[in-house]
């Protein structure tokens, strides 16, 4: 299961971890080695969320993220 920060934790992260950094949604980067850095598993979580809820952009933006760090569209 992918990480899901609570509303608190949330506010201390910087926008640039969210896809929807307005609305400070989809997380894709987590905290590791003091710095922040993309997650396949916040990637993919966020792929199937936007799916889901018929979000195509966001599930566009995630798969081109995934792809540039990881390799392979999810």
């Amino acid at each position: 299961m992918a990480w899901n920060p609570s509303d608190k934790k949330r506010k201390t992260m910087p926008s640039s971890c969210f896809l929807m950094p307005s609305q400070r949604k989809y997380p894709w980067k987590v905290y590791r080695g003091g710095k922040w850095v993309p997650s396949a598993t916040q990637l993919k979580a966020a792929i199937s969320c936007a799916n889901s809820t018929g979000n195509k952009a966001i599930s566009a933006k995630a798969q081109r993220l995934y792809a540039k760090y990881f390799g392979s569209k999810k």
